[in-house]
């Protein structure tokens, strides 16, 4: 247990470091599952357990016009995802988000979509996933098709009035401007950019010039329109190619490099990795320092209390 004098000096210390940095942002962990295996991925709870993720994006609901279909690997015994219910409430018991990821290929009908979303997955009614009410809706991997996004977006904000706070995410590809108008909405709370997939100047390449990928933060983060969205650096967890072709970056190049320029925003967020399956054979969130000054101050106050 450190003492108070130790707190003392290393608040001082802190305090320095987070004059550059906004206090009231981010720093948090969000995390993709889904996708893999039970045996190997582990349940949700699991991943909840381990305290490592703020927010959980459960993938993938995917729609294809009036197509829409649920896909969690083998986590839905039978068929029958419902099981998942009691693994969700537990960990929004433990204060995580649980936010549903949904893949679309197209869609025709944005106001039908909100409700459908609504009414089976962030209302409490009985629904594919049992009778949950999940924290927000992630609008996954938007790439250059100009989809109604500002129509889908204000349809789904709209049922916030209801009974609850729903969180809408959305996880642009780093180049990506076609969500742009979906954004100035104000509605999109959290802004995944995807920093790994295909190859893009704006992702890392494996060469050791981070240019494109600091350059391409600083475009969205000075976009006029984010002004109501965290922005987090969405990564991949493991250089495993299965896991994504390009943008892997090591913990270490991560903290040293990057972080400590992306931080210096007052849009960070945090970071959201690519997958929970990768995340357990590597530990890479627990090597990697993505929280803010303020936020590893409160942690070392409330360890010494």
């Amino acid at each position: 247990m450190a003492s108070k004098s130790q707190v003392l000096v290393l608040f001082l210390s802190l305090l320095t470091l987070s004059s550059f940095i906004n206090p009231s942002q981010g720093g948090k962990m969000a995390l993709s599952w889904g996708q893999n295996t039970a045996s190997i991925e582990g349940t949700l709870a699991e991943a909840c357990d381990s305290d490592l993720y703020d927010i959980v994006a459960l993938a993938y609901l995917h729609v294809s016009g009036s197509t829409r279909s649920l896909n969690f690997d083998d986590h839905c015994p039978n068929g029958n995802c419902e099981a998942l219910a009691s693994q969700i409430q537990h960990c929004q018991s433990k204060g995580k988000q649980v936010l549903l990821s949904v893949e679309i290929d197209k869609f025709d009908a944005p106001d039908y979509l909100a409700k459908y979303l609504y009414n089976n997955f962030l209302s409490g009614q009985d629904g594919p996933l049992g009778a949950v009410t999940l924290d927000g809706i992630n609008i996954a991997n938007i790439d250059y098709n100009s989809e109604p996004w500002v129509d889908l977006v204000e349809a789904i904000s709209s049922y916030s009035i209801q009974e609850k706070k729903i969180y809408i995410s959305a996880s642009p590809r780093c180049d990506i401007t076609t969500f742009d108008n979906a954004i100035a909405t104000g509605h999109v709370d959290y802004l995944w950019v995807l920093y790994y997939g295909q190859y893009e100047s704006c992702e890392y390449l494996g060469n050791g010039d981070f240019t494109g990928l600091i350059n391409s933060w600083w475009k969205w983060t000075s976009k006029k329109d984010v002004a109501d969205s965290s922005l987090f650096l969405g990564l991949v967890a493991s250089n495993d190619t299965a896991a994504a072709s390009y943008g892997y970056i090591t913990p270490e190049d991560l903290n040293s490099k990057i972080l400590p320029i992306v931080k210096e925003s007052s849009k960070y967020g945090g970071v959201m990795l690519w997958n929970r399956y990768y995340d357990k054979l590597t530990s890479y969130s627990s090597k990697i320092d993505y929280a803010t000054a303020s936020q590893r101050f409160n942690s070392l106050l409330a360890k010494s209390a």
